[in-house]
C-alpha cells in the first residue's frame, strides 16, 4: 500500500470517506509519518501521534493533520548515493568541478538505468547448485 502525503483539505477528507474511525485514524497517523520519514520534517513540528484515550487522540489527530496539511511540502531529500564519492578538492578549478559534475551524473544515470532494469523483473539470479550450510 503507497502512501501519498496530503496537499489539501478535500484530499484529507477523502482520506477517511466512508471508513471506520480506526482506519481513519490510521490514515491520519501515516500523513504525520510520510511527513517524518520521508520528507524530514522534525517530529516535535508535528501533532503527537498516539494518546490512550481514543476521543482526545481522534480530535487531536483532526485538528493537527488539518494543520499541517495545508501547509507546502519541502522538496524531497535527495537518495543517498550508492557509491563511495572521493573527498573534494579543497580548491577545484571550473574545468575540474565540471568534469567531476558530469562523471558523478554518468554514474548516477547508470544506477537508475540498472534499478529499473532489475526492478521490472528480468533480472533472476542464478540459484547456487551446491547446498549452503
Amino acid at each position: 500500500m503507497k502512501i501519498m502525503p496530503g496537499s489539501s483539505l478535500a484530499g484529507l477528507a477523502a482520506l477517511g470517506a466512508g471508513k471506520p474511525l480506526k482506519d481513519h485514524l490510521q490514515a491520519m497517523r501515516d500523513q504525520i509519518r510520510a511527513r517524518i520519514h520521508v520528507y524530514e520534517i522534525k517530529a516535535a513540528a508535528l501533532p503527537a501521534i498516539g494518546s490512550r484515550d481514543a476521543a482526545v487522540k481522534q480530535t487531536r489527530l483532526a485538528e493537527g493533520v488539518k494543520a499541517i496539511v495545508v501547509l507546502p511540502l519541502p522538496r524531497l531529500p535527495p537518495p543517498p548515493l550508492p557509491y563511495p564519492v572521493r573527498t573534494a578538492h579543497p580548491a577545484p578549478t571550473a574545468e575540474a568541478a565540471a568534469l567531476d559534475m558530469q562523471h558523478m551524473c554518468r554514474i548516477s544515470d547508470a544506477i537508475t538505468q540498472l534499478m529499473q532494469f532489475t526492478s521490472e523483473g528480468p533480472f533472476k539470479a542464478a540459484r547456487s547448485k551446491v547446498p549452503r550450510r
